[in-house]
């Protein structure tokens, strides 16, 4: 399967795999089962019920993660697979070795980007044991949460949230990352967690506005553009936090690198003030460095900010105090990786049209954009 480049597509390829899973796959499993298990459908053992976890994942979990371009069948030429089914973790909890069902990683550098959980098909959605009427989909999300902060829910779901809580826990000891995405999912709902360590790491009743919850596949395909806005590789990849140019070399080898280019962090927020309010715009000049697999890094120098001075005749000052930034900036990165690389310009960068998705002219993350910029552009504003 080729690369899905947008919501639309990915609405299509779900479509797609559901109805083979429904119209194919499924009604071999069930004649399989039968015939050797001798469990006519209505009729499952447990141990049975188990097994199809693995069927679930094999037939549609698969498919959807690859549709979201999370992929297992990447070539060696391509680099590492950036999805790695059961990937071994020591458990901070138990001190053993346990099992990820599916790690997603960024190729290059192996940094956490997602985890995701499957459970058996008939598994159910969580309840409050104080509470257990049927929920509502707004209601869900506080649910969970809930549960997290240790009110009790209904079946397994305890367990499996302290599981949860153990990976990302885990990740964050061994590599001082969390995953940016937490997946559960039996094949049919699906649970988002946002924010992993704010709900998993960090103590206190996470906030159930990081936890979206899609009941059925109905609703995946209803709320396509919200699912992969959140959870598309590319979407992801790029919202991994800003590395500092000290930390470069421990995650790429300076031969590694293909290209860079100069970058913008824009913040934007509203003042407010007595009859109006005025806007107020920082920026921070980046570096955004591409391996040669294809993957990128955003490279930061915190604390420094710009403010954008209202007065005209300061913008020209403010203009040349950003250049000046951006080019220290390039020397310290090109210091940390043993090169001597001049920035690509936007003409160059997007000479190829899958250019494009993967690094895009203006990218939201969380409430700040990123602007991909030519480096001239400081002195031609």
């Amino acid at each position: 399967m080729s690369r899905v480049s947008n919501a639309d597509e990915f609405r299509l390829e779900f479509r797609r795999l559901c109805e083979s899973y429904t119209y194919f796959f499924a009604p071999r499993v069930a004649a399989i089962r039968e015939l050797y298990a001798k469990t006519p459908t209505g009729q499952i053992p447990p141990a049975v019920d188990e097994s199809l976890e693995a069927h679930v994942r094999s037939y549609l979990v698969n498919a959807l993660l690859a549709a979201l371009n999370w992929r297992l069948d990447t070539t060696p030429e391509e680099g590492l697979p950036n999805l790695v089914p059961e990937a071994p973790i020591k458990s901070e909890q138990r001190g053993t070795t346990r099992f990820l069902d599916y790690l997603g990683l960024e190729r290059q550098t192996h940094a956490p980007l997602l985890v995701v959980e499957t459970k058996r098909p008939r598994s159910p959605l969580p309840k409050l044991a104080t509470l257990p009427d049927i929920p509502t989909p707004s209601s869900m999300p506080s649910i969970i949460s809930q549960g997290l902060s240790g009110k009790p829910l209904l079946g397994e779901w305890m367990e499996w949230l302290v599981t949860l809580q153990d990976y990302v826990r885990s990740i964050f000891k061994q590599v001082r990352q969390v995953p940016r995405r937490v997946v559960i999912t039996n094949g049919g709902w699906l649970v988002l967690f946002l924010d992993p360590y704010a709900t998993f790491v960090q103590e206190g009743t996470p906030n159930p506005n990081h936890i979206l919850v899609f009941l059925d596949r109905d609703e995946i395909e209803q709320r396509y553009r919200e699912l992969f806005r959140y959870l598309e590789h590319g979407h992801v990849s790029r919202t991994a936090r800003g590395l500092e140019p000290s930390e470069l070399s421990f995650h790429i080898a300076g031969d590694a690198v293909d290209r860079l280019m100069h970058g913008v962090h824009l913040h934007y927020i509203e003042q407010p003030g007595i009859y109006q309010s005025s806007p107020v715009i920082k920026v921070a000049p980046v570096i955004f460095v591409r391996s040669r697999y294809g993957a990128w890094l955003r490279i930061e120098a915190p604390p420094t900010e710009y403010e954008l001075p209202h007065q005209g005749e300061r913008l020209s000052l403010h203009l040349a105090e950003v250049h000046q930034a951006a080019m220290v900036l390039l020397a310290r990165v090109n210091a940390q990786l043993g090169r001597c690389l001049q920035p690509s310009s936007l003409a160059q960068h997007y000479e190829e049209e899958a250019a494009f998705d993967a690094l895009q002219g203006v990218v939201e993350h969380e409430e700040d954009k990123f602007f991909q910029i030519p480096p001239d552009f400081v002195v031609n504003f």
